[in-house]
């Protein structure tokens, strides 16, 4: 799904690039998004509560190289 919405934004909406974010504990997810072309920016990573837990957000992002 990840893929179809990623070719969607890059051919039908004319996007350059697409940005997500991802929270650093969720690996499996950060694995899955590197392997279809995500990738970690220089962004400074940012940090939520979550009820009384801090948790720790990474943007990722996919340029469109087509």
């Amino acid at each position: 799904m990840i893929k179809k919405l990623t070719q969607y934004g890059f051919n039908n909406l004319k996007k350059e690039r697409i940005i997500l974010n991802v929270y650093s504990w969720n690996i499996e997810a950060i694995k899955f998004y590197e392997k279809v072309g995500f990738y970690q920016t220089d962004k400074p990573i940012e940090f939520v509560k979550v009820e009384n837990e801090i948790w720790e957000t990474i943007e990722m992002e996919k340029y469109n190289y087509t």
